[in-house]
């Protein structure tokens, strides 16, 4: 496991709630595809600004995992880990959530670049598009949909909510 301590908010909370998405009964996600459900699921991050603007958004994912004849992951795979490497070949300081996306398409066996390549994606347009969001303007915090979030986030906590199926903030 890859020690989080250089993690962005974000990074850990997506990777909060991909654990949560991978243990849900009845879905019994990869931990990648997971990663890229709960990416989607916070709109305000590097990685799935990057994922919008190759114009993959949840239910492409959601289409293309259930289309998917495997969507498990290489014996040994860990997401935190991967985004970690990623993060350290672009010698960054920190582990956000752009390391985890790349680390997930980086390697082709995974279930989430199966399922991103069955969506026209490459590991080469994500790598682009993160550079782009990266290097443009960042948008406005959407403080609405932020706080829709980590209300649901707090309810999970709290055991109010069993549903952890993601949702767009309304």
């Amino acid at each position: 496991m890859a020690d989080l301590s250089r993690a962005t908010d974000s990074a850990r909370l997506v990777l909060r709630w991909a654990r949560r998405y991978a243990r849900s009964p009845g879905r019994g996600l990869a931990p990648s595809i997971a990663v890229l459900h709960a990416t989607l699921d916070v709109p305000w991050c590097v990685a799935a600004q990057a994922l919008t603007a190759l114009g993959v958004g949840p239910e492409a994912i959601s289409s293309q995992t259930r289309a998917a004849a495997t969507t498990t992951d290489p014996e040994g795979f860990d997401a935190p880990s991967a985004g970690a490497a990623e993060a350290t070949r672009r010698e960054s300081p920190y582990l956000g959530t752009e390391h985890l996306l790349m680390g997930l398409v980086r390697d082709p066996n995974t279930g989430a670049a199966r399922v991103l390549s069955a969506c026209g994606v490459t590991a080469d347009q994500v790598d682009a598009a993160v550079a782009a969001c990266q290097s443009g303007p960042r948008p406005p915090l959407m403080w609405r949909a932020r706080a829709a979030l980590i209300w649901r986030d707090l309810r999970w906590l709290a055991g109010a909510a069993t549903d952890p199926t993601p949702r767009s903030p309304g």
